[in-house]
């Protein structure tokens, strides 16, 4: 009896000694370019994407000069592309990103349009952590039009009730812009939002412009969001005395998303010339 618990320990000592050099083995061989090539090739066999100038490990990230994704009409392009991520963190259920950097992002739509349908559930299979959100050019480009973003920076958080995003900084159109928002991924599906910025507005009878600092909120369920907008002039400056306050009823799933709108107590007063 002594001999076969004694074999018995041996065994079970022997099983731990392997699991733990086994694990040794793949934590080394994941901190290799070996084991993202690897990755990438297991990847591109259920899915369209291509990658060039990789460099990284499965452990800690990659940099890449060129990623491209494509399914049914929507391409995603990454240039100069520099991700990093902590793999344990799925022990967890979550995927956590240290950093997602990019010197440009675009976007290709060419799918046909869908119906409208009202989202019921936006839940994701895990949590979802991302700090560093950095983009210095971002294209969406569909057949109507192309919109580009400028010096996109923020972060992403998922934390499996709610969706949560935050716009340190970006510029479009002249104008720069910050914010945050959160949205429920399931039941009420209630949206909160805010977003605030400057933009360059055109002083009547001038080729000139001057700002006009402005704030967006928005609240309420998905089908039917509460908007309300201000915006006033800045002083010492044309657009001083300029005054924006409305309000809007938006509902972006029905063909007609802005049914109504309150401006009521609008005012625009521009100085005649520019200083």
């Amino acid at each position: 009896m002594k001999r076969l618990l004694k074999g018995i320990a041996i065994a079970i000592t022997s099983v731990i000694v392997l699991l733990v050099l086994a694990a040794v083995g793949l934590w080394i061989w994941a901190g290799t370019q070996s084991s993202l090539d690897w990755t990438l090739e297991r990847i591109a066999r259920s899915q369209s994407i291509k990658a060039e100038g990789v460099e990284g490990s499965l452990r800690t990230g990659l940099k890449a000069k060129h990623i491209q994704w494509e399914k049914e009409g929507l391409k995603v392009e990454a240039f100069d592309a520099d991700l990093a991520w902590q793999p344990l963190a799925i022990a967890r259920a979550t995927v956590k990103l240290d950093r997602l950097h990019a010197a440009r992002l675009r976007i290709e739509d060419t799918r046909p349009p869908k119906p409208k349908e009202i989202p019921t559930n936006l839940t994701l299979p895990m949590r979802v952590e991302v700090d560093d959100v950095r983009v210095a050019q971002l294209q969406w480009v569909t057949p109507q039009q192309q919109v580009e973003v400028t010096d996109v920076a923020g972060d992403y958080t998922f934390n499996a009730l709610s969706h949560k995003a935050k716009l340190a900084s970006a510029k479009w159109m002249g104008g720069s812009f910050s914010g945050e928002g959160s949205l429920n991924a399931g039941g009420t599906m209630a949206i909160d939002a805010k977003l605030q910025g400057e933009i360059a507005t055109a002083v009547p009878g001038s080729q000139k412009s001057a700002p006009l600092a402005f704030t967006v909120t928005a609240s309420g369920k998905l089908p039917e969001i509460q908007v309300r907008a201000q915006a006033r002039g800045t002083p010492d400056s044309p657009t001083a005395g300029a005054v924006v306050d409305a309000t809007a009823r938006v509902m972006p799933f029905q063909d007609q998303p802005v049914p109504e709108v309150d401006a009521s107590r609008s005012e625009a007063c521009f100085a005649s010339q520019m200083s």
